[in-house]
């Protein structure tokens, strides 16, 4: 579980610092090892992981994307209002 949350703060921090294209980019990607870490414990039987952590996962890299976008929208407006003249 730390490591979706892990992947929703860093999609969240990255939508607010970087472009949003690397921002994406980075989340998407942070998103699918995260994913594939959690089906492999699942799918190696070694402990005691309940297949439903799957769809948690998957839910937290969609949600991931979304704190980007949300972030990243929220940095472009602030960004823009700085631009226009008061």
């Amino acid at each position: 579980m730390p490591i979706v949350a892990f992947t929703i703060l860093l999609g969240a921090l990255l939508g607010y610092t970087v472009r949003a294209r690397l921002a994406y980019i980075a989340t998407a990607a942070v998103g699918a090892i995260g994913i594939a870490t959690i089906v492999w414990a699942v799918l190696d039987d070694k402990g005691n992981d309940p297949s439903w952590l799957i769809a948690v996962a998957v839910a937290g890299g969609i949600l991931a994307l979304a704190a980007a976008k949300m972030t990243s929208s929220l940095r472009s407006t602030r960004t823009a209002a700085k631009a226009e003249p008061t």
